[in-house]
Formats: structure tokens, C-alpha cells, sequence
């Protein structure tokens, strides 16, 4: 996921992979992760009981490996968008698929709630804590994106997917918005 606070976050990586140990001081200049390896980042990223902030851990494939999560895509999301999770190992159904076109937002929560899944949608309005307090339900992430259109939503599940630790979305409220995730947890 692209980081607004890139460089910072990788100063901080530098720190504390220093003081952890010094080889893992200098980290090349590009990439993510700077070529450092997911047991390492694991390791840096827990050291002093502190997460990293932008998920800092394993990525892709890895990250699928650790454990599948339940997404309920939203009407207002193009359903092409579903291969960037399906294809990291995560089961995805939609509103579409069930039945729900033209539901209130809160049958569908119900419903996205009932099966235990987080709901990703476009709607701003699911994002307000006070109608949907975060641990009332199985998750909401709500993308706020200047550009709707289908790649432009696509590129953002792709980024929501590529986050290391998706299981920490349970029962929260988050917000994708210029490829930061800000989330309220329960």
C-alpha cells in the first residue's frame, strides 16, 4: 500500500532494525520494504511491543497465507473489483450476488454482519461511527476516492488487499482515502 508517510516510516525502519541488529541498518532505496524480509520486518515491526504504522509486515501472498478474510462487496462497487481479493486467497461475495440490490445500508451491514464479513463500499455515510459503532458489526471500510470509476476502485481494493494485517479490520470502521487507512477499532 502506498504510504503517505513513506519516508518517515522508513527512518523509523532504519531505527529500529539498527538497534535490532546493525546489518539491517542501511536498507537500498527502493521498494517498499526496502529488500528487507518479511521474518525481519516481522521482527522490527513488534520489536518494543509498538506496530509500524502502515502495516508493516508480510505482503501478498503471505499475507493470505495468514488467513483468509470474509469481504461483502457493496452494489455501488464494480464486481471486477473482486478479483484483487479473491486472488489473495480471500472469499468475497456481493450484494449483487445475494439478492440485496436496493437494500437500506443497514440490512446490508445485517447481512454482512450475519455472515461475519466486512463490508467494503463507496457509501461516506457508512463510515459514520455514531449509526455504525465500531464492534456493532463484522467490519465497514469505506473507500473515499476522488475517481469512482471502475480501475480507479479497483486500484484501491488492490492496495486494501495488499495490507498486511486485514484480520485487524474486524468489527472496525475504516477509511481508504489517498492510499492512507485510517481505522476506529472496537
Amino acid at each position: 500500500m502506498t504510504c503517505a508517510v513513506g519516508r518517515r516510516w522508513r527512518r523509523q525502519l532504519r531505527r529500529r532494525a539498527a538497534r535490532i541488529d546493525p546489518a539491517f541498518a542501511v536498507l537500498p532505496p527502493t521498494g517498499h520494504t526496502g529488500g528487507v524480509t518479511a521474518e525481519q520486518l516481522e521482527l522490527i515491526s513488534t520489536e518494543g511491543g509498538r506496530r509500524l504504522r502502515c502495516g508493516a509486515g508480510t505482503r501478498g501472498a503471505a499475507a493470505a497465507a495468514a488467513g483468509a478474510v470474509k469481504f461483502k462487496l457493496d452494489e455501488n462497487l464494480p464486481v471486477s473489483s473482486a478479483r484483487a481479493l479473491t486472488g489473495r486467497g480471500h472469499d468475497v461475495d456481493t450484494v449483487t450476488a445475494e439478492g440485496l440490490t436496493g437494500a437500506g445500508d443497514r440490512d446490508v451491514v445485517a447481512a454482512a454482519a450475519a455472515e461475519a464479513r466486512e463490508l467494503i463500499t463507496l457509501d461516506r455515510g457508512m463510515g459514520d461511527i455514531r449509526t455504525y459503532p465500531p464492534g456493532s458489526h463484522g467490519g465497514i471500510v469505506v473507500l473515499r476516492l476522488t475517481d469512482q470509476s471502475a480501475p480507479a476502485v479497483s486500484e484501491a481494493i488492490s492496495e486494501l488487499a495488499n495490507w498486511a494485517e486485514l484480520e485487524a479490520l474486524a468489527g472496525a470502521v475504516a477509511v481508504l482515502q489517498r492510499g492512507v487507512l485510517r481505522i476506529r477499532r472496537p
